[in-house]
C-alpha cells in the first residue's frame, strides 16, 4: 500500500481526521489540502516551481511519512483544476481523470469519502468560517463576527448537496468503492474510525494510538441557534413559493 486520498466536503471533520492520521507516523500526512488554490500558490511562490510535475514530487514527499505511505486531502471542488492543471502538463491519449492523477501520483489506490449527516449543520459551520476565516481551531482570530444570511447559507448547503453528488458520480464512474466515514462517527469515536482506516489501507494497526492533537471542534451555541433559524426561514419560504390554491383560505378554519 503506498498511496490515499481523503476525498472530501468543507467542513466534514477531514482536517482533524488528517490530523489524527499522521500522528500515527506511519499513515502519511494528508493535513494539507496541495490543490486548495492559495496553499498551491504560496508553493509555487515559495519554492519556485518550473513545472507541475515537480509540484506534485513536492506534494508526494511532503505527504509521505518514512515509511513510504502518502495521503493527500482533496475537496470535491478541487477536482476539476488539479485535472484542468494535468491535462495542460502533457499530452494524454483519452486517460480518465483518475488515470491522470495515477500518472502522476503512482501508488494512490485508496480513496476514503467523509461526509456529514446533518448537512444543514455543516452548511453553518461552513457560512462561519467563511465570515470569519478560520477554517480550522488553529488559524488566527482576525476579529470578524458572523452574522446570520439565509442566503450564504442557502448556497452553501447546495453546495454540500452538489459537491457530495459530485464524489459519488466520480466514484461509479471509475469504479472506486471507498472507505465512507462520517463527521459524526470521527467525533463519537476517534480511535474507532482511526483503526478501521488503517485496517482499510492494508496498513499494521499502531500498537499506541494517541487522540490528542492540535485541532480542536469548532462548533458553538451560535452553530445550533444559525441551524434553527435557518430551518424556520426555509420552512417560511417554501410555503410562500407554493401555488395560491395549496394555501388555505384566510378565513377557512
Amino acid at each position: 500500500m503506498a498511496g490515499y486520498a481523503i476525498c472530501s466536503v468543507e467542513r466534514t471533520g477531514s482536517t482533524f481526521y488528517s490530523a489524527l492520521l499522521e500522528k500515527t507516523g506511519t499513515a502519511g500526512r494528508p493535513v494539507v489540502e496541495p490543490f486548495n488554490m492559495k496553499v498551491q500558490s504560496t508553493a509555487f511562490r515559495h519554492h519556485r516551481f518550473d513545472t507541475y510535475d515537480s509540484y506534485l514530487d513536492f506534494v508526494r514527499r511532503q505527504a509521505s511519512t518514512p515509511n513510504g505511505v502518502f495521503g493527500i486531502n482533496l475537496m470535491w471542488r478541487h477536482v476539476a483544476r488539479l485535472v484542468g492543471e494535468l491535462e495542460r502538463a502533457r499530452s494524454w491519449k483519452g486517460e480518465t481523470s483518475i488515470q491522470m492523477i495515477q500518472y502522476y501520483l503512482p501508488g494512490l489506490t485508496r480513496f476514503i469519502f467523509t461526509q456529514r449527516h446533518d448537512a444543514i449543520a455543516q452548511a453553518v459551520s461552513w457560512a462561519i468560517a467563511y465570515q470569519t476565516d478560520r477554517w480550522k481551531s488553529t488559524d488566527p482570530d482576525l476579529g470578524r463576527k458572523p452574522s446570520y444570511d439565509f442566503s450564504l447559507i442557502d448556497a452553501l448547503y447546495q453546495n454540500v448537496v452538489s459537491d457530495n453528488f459530485g464524489w459519488e458520480t466520480w466514484f461509479k464512474l471509475n469504479g472506486i468503492e471507498p472507505l465512507r466515514l462520517t463527521y459524526e462517527e470521527i467525533v463519537e469515536d476517534p480511535r474507532r474510525e482511526i483503526l478501521r482506516s488503517f485496517d482499510f489501507l492494508g496498513l499494521e494497526r499502531p500498537a499506541e494510538l494517541s487522540l490528542v492533537t492540535h485541532i480542536k471542534k469548532q462548533r458553538t451555541d451560535l452553530n445550533q441557534m444559525w441551524c434553527d433559524r435557518y430551518l424556520e426561514d426555509k420552512a417560511r419560504n417554501n410555503v410562500t413559493q407554493l401555488p395560491t390554491h395549496w394555501l388555505p383560505d384566510q378565513g377557512r378554519t
